[in-house]
């Protein structure tokens, strides 16, 4: 378990530098493509349309490939759940999965008032991510419901949908297939929680997620004093 969750760290502090590299280097490079084209295309004669259309084409296609980026730098470390905390990082996330799908999303939070320690925002963000993903790609969902909910010390997380549904324990069995169900599963049992998803074929899929919060608090409590003492 410990050296799990040493794991699952080191791939989220991967996953930050990847995305601030990215950022600063291919994000810097097609921001300056997408400056230097205009610049040219206003200084060309409006008779050379041409060359206009040209340069527009290519500022046209570098837009393109800097939202893609910019997509792909929101999966690997999205800067919401730093700043916003995790139910605006989740509603980003499900706006921007499953509304192009045709998916009605629902989010609600009831008693998140205040941030949860990261390590709990991190892997609730994971797991309901991967959930959206699910619902946006096999789904074939018309509706999801998303709801965290904090009750005493424990944080009770559901994501629902009305799409197809599958067999969870045949997927689960499935080297290649089933890695993404793991991964969920690997992340709340870590924080000492419970993980279940419910579902069969035609009828829709529950993933369920309950994590204790009052030992991860306390936790972090004590950690912020040592960190202002060195």
């Amino acid at each position: 378990k410990q050296l799990l969750g040493k794991v699952l760290t080191a791939q989220e502090e991967e996953r930050a530098r990847l995305a601030r590299e990215l950022h600063d280097t291919i994000g810097q490079s097609l921001t300056a493509i997408i400056m230097t084209t205009m610049a040219m295309e206003n200084s060309l004669s409006p008779d050379f349309i041409a060359g206009r259309e040209k340069l527009t084409n290519v500022r046209r296609i570098a837009t393109q490939a800097l939202r893609d980026l910019r997509s792909l730098i929101f999966d690997l470390r999205p800067e919401a759940l730093d700043d916003l905390g995790l139910v605006m990082a989740l509603r980003s996330q499900a706006k921007k999965c499953l509304e192009p799908a045709g998916v009605r999303v629902r989010l609600r939070s009831i008693g998140l008032e205040d941030r949860l320690p990261a390590e709990v925002e991190i892997a609730v963000f994971r797991v309901v991510q991967e959930a959206i993903t699910n619902i946006a790609r096999h789904a074939q969902a018309t509706e999801a419901n998303i709801s965290l909910t904090r009750k005493g010390d424990k944080l009770i997380v559901r994501v629902e949908d009305d799409g197809v549904g599958f067999d969870p324990a045949s997927v689960m069995r499935d080297e290649q297939k089933g890695w993404g169900l793991r991964g969920m599963e690997e992340r709340i049992t870590l924080l000492g929680g419970r993980f279940y998803i419910g579902s069969k074929p035609g009828q829709g899929t529950l993933v369920l997620a309950e994590v204790p919060l009052e030992m991860l608090e306390h936790e972090a409590l004590v950690e912020v004093p040592g960190t202002l003492q060195r």
